[in-house]
């Protein structure tokens, strides 16, 4: 008897152990690549990004800091709404993995009766040193915006704010 019974509480924890695992795979959801995405393209959605958040600004730069590559439609200025996705177009012989230039989530404020624009989020994997003034070139003191956030290849991408990293699509 204790042995039918023992077998009948492991089949019951199984069987529990199995709709948890299939209830966690049908949550999970598979991203579809954006259409016409093109092969020399990046895409990148934000993701987790602050409560308020409104639009974002990203810039990646090739690994030799040489070339700076911004979204399509930039124009100094713009910001992409925070729902949007961000496609930038990878000029050819481009050196992987792209660093991030910069990424700047931010709200629009009022600030002495004037539209202004309010960092929420700011990181950067170019320079991880701040610029010391004083020697006029860069320091030894950590700047607290750098990261080590990469993009590896070509593709659509999320940029996740929780984990501050990127994942494939």
């Amino acid at each position: 008897m204790r042995d039918k019974k023992t077998r009948n509480i492991a089949i019951g924890v199984g069987s529990a152990i199995a709709l948890v695992g299939g209830v966690m795979l049908a949550k999970r959801v598979k991203a579809e690549p954006l259409p016409g995405l093109l092969p020399d393209q990046i895409a990148v959605k934000i993701l987790n990004p602050p409560a308020d958040a409104e639009n974002f600004s990203l810039m990646f730069t090739d690994w030799d800091f040489t070339v700076p590559i911004h979204f399509e439609g930039w124009n100094g200025t713009q910001r992409l709404p925070i729902t949007e996705t961000a496609i930038f177009n990878i000029p050819p012989g481009i050196t992987f993995p792209l660093k991030v230039g910069m990424l700047q989530i931010t709200k629009w404020i009022k600030w002495e009766d004037t539209d202004a624009l309010q960092e929420l989020y700011y990181v950067q994997s170019i320079r991880p040193y701040l610029w010391d003034w004083d020697k006029f070139d860069w320091g030894d003191e950590p700047d607290p915006s750098y990261r080590e956030i990469f993009i590896s290849e070509m593709g659509a991408w999320y940029y996740n704010v929780l984990t501050e990293s990127f994942k494939k699509m």
